[in-house]
């Protein structure tokens, strides 16, 4: 091990010659364009959730969720629908931020803090995060609606329903 770097890379196997494998890469259709905030993903999933400092139960699944706009709900209070980009057109206010593995938000006189195992936003920096909350929404299985659930959506698509 190259005691230079403390990270190196260790094989435990002698490498072997890479073999040609057909596939095809994903591409992309139109003009390139410079990469926005929109463009940033969150990524949500295995948290546990608190308001005003107290646990809710957290979600059953262990799957994430990715996209530039997540969600989460929680019984009783509605959707709360995450962004790091404004879109103030939608109705998303500037209320909490995000730093590593946590997500802090304050609406309507309540604390919400959304805590991962791993970081929800890229990069090494703490960013201002801009909120959605429907407190009328709720999952449409009645089975759902006494648990937290999450997802992510994407603008086109919530945009589409805020107009319904």
């Amino acid at each position: 091990m190259n005691r230079l770097l403390p990270y190196a890379l260790t094989r435990t196997a002698p490498p072997m010659a890479l073999k040609a494998q057909a596939f095809t890469p994903p591409t992309v259709a139109g003009p390139a364009r410079e990469f926005s905030v929109e463009d940033a993903e969150l990524r949500i999933g295995q948290f546990r959730i608190s308001v005003n400092g107290t646990s809710e139960t957290p979600p059953k699944s262990a799957a994430a969720s990715t996209g530039a706009l997540v969600w989460f709900s929680l019984p009783n209070r509605g959707r709360y629908v995450l962004s790091l980009a404004p879109h103030p057109d939608l109705g998303f206010t500037k209320t909490g931020e995000v730093r590593g593995g946590v997500v802090t938000f304050s609406l309507g006189g309540e604390t919400i803090k959304l805590e991962c195992p791993n970081a929800i936003a890229p990069g090494d920096s703490a960013y201002n995060l801009y909120v959605l909350h429907d407190p009328l929404w709720e999952p449409t299985a009645q089975a759902q609606r006494s648990d937290v659930q999450y997802g992510s959506v994407d603008i086109g698509e919530l945009t589409k329903l805020m107009r319904n």
